[in-house]
């Protein structure tokens, strides 16, 4: 009979851990998610620092999420450049048929591509992370 106790006590704190564990993630990926293009790189380095439990949910949970994040981050990286570089085209700064003004469409292209896989994986890390919370 103790040892079913223990067993249950043992079931009972590895839920709550989950559910903290989620919970954190969560915060943290919506602090990414709130953050301006400046602050974009510390909340990533936050959300990947969030410690969680070998062989949880939450595990696989900020496993997809910190593949969310920086893929969006990428691709709003390359988006940026792109329109500071275009906005160079335009000055006169940079000339039409540089090879840099000449990759633009091409690293626009790649951000719109980056964009739709975030947004797939998206999903996923939301899903994991309401059923760690569930746990």
């Amino acid at each position: 009979m103790r040892r079913l106790v223990v067993l249950g006590l043992l079931i009972l704190t590895a839920c709550n851990a989950n559910r903290h564990e989620a919970r954190t993630l969560t915060q943290a990926l919506d602090q990414f998610s709130l953050a301006v293009a400046a602050d974009r790189p510390r909340a990533l380095a936050a959300l990947e620092a969030v410690p969680v439990t070998s062989y949880s949910t939450a595990e696989n949970a900020k496993r997809e999420c910190v593949v969310y994040a920086r893929t969006l981050h990428r691709a709003f990286t390359l988006k940026d450049e792109v329109t500071l570089r275009f906005a160079d085209v335009h000055d006169g700064l940079i000339d039409k048929k540089n090879p840099i003004a000449i990759a633009l469409p091409a690293k626009l292209n790649e951000a719109e591509i980056l964009l739709k896989e975030a947004a797939a994986v998206h999903a996923s890390c939301r899903r994991l992370l309401a059923s760690a919370e569930a746990q």
